[in-house]
């Protein structure tokens, strides 16, 4: 859920919501995918 709310404060930027959560970008991407979140195009 902090994945979700992260990309809503990064506006939709992965890489930002990425940096927020101390995450790397491909488990950003894993955690988007599993919880069937869209991201904005």
């Amino acid at each position: 859920m902090k994945v979700a709310i992260k990309l809503i404060n990064a506006q939709g930027s992965t890489a930002e919501a990425a940096r927020q959560l101390s995450l790397g970008r491909p488990t950003v991407y894993g955690k988007v995918r599993r919880l069937g979140i869209s991201r904005p195009a």
